[in-house]
């Protein structure tokens, strides 16, 4: 009964609902989550979190629902900027590699705890010295 015009437009109709349907899925979830954090931090818990932890969700809620046109309203609706979620979006490389040289640091230190059973200063430095 319709045409190839009419049906479209329902389709289209049909999309832009199901991105509002998601869109709206995704605020509740980062609602609930910010206020279960404000509750915690009411109740003396200081358990907020972070900007980086607030950036992380929003990019996990965009990623789930499909949601890369809404990122302004959910900064806005976390608290944060926009410029900063995508500062903290393009630094992902940099922060990956000082976690992976953080790790190697750890285990070396860890490996020298375990030969000397001592993790003073000076084991440490002389531990690197002689490598």
């Amino acid at each position: 009964p319709y045409g190839p015009r009419e049906q479209l437009s329902l389709q289209e109709a049909l999309d832009k609902a199901n991105a509002r349907i998601a869109y709206l899925e995704g605020n509740l979830e980062l609602v609930k989550k910010l206020e279960q954090h404000e509750r915690s931090v009411k109740n003396d818990k200081r358990n907020d979190l972070s900007k980086q932890g607030r950036f992380r969700l929003i990019n996990q809620i965009i990623r789930e629902n499909q949601l890369a046109g809404m990122v302004n309203h959910l900064c806005d609706l976390a608290g944060v900027s926009k410029s900063g979620y995508y500062y903290w979006l393009n630094s992902s490389d940099k922060r990956a590699e000082r976690d992976r040289n953080d790790w190697e640091d750890f285990q070396l230190l860890y490996r020298i705890f375990l030969d000397k059973k001592k993790c003073g200063i000076d084991e440490i430095k002389m531990a690197l010295e002689t490598e």
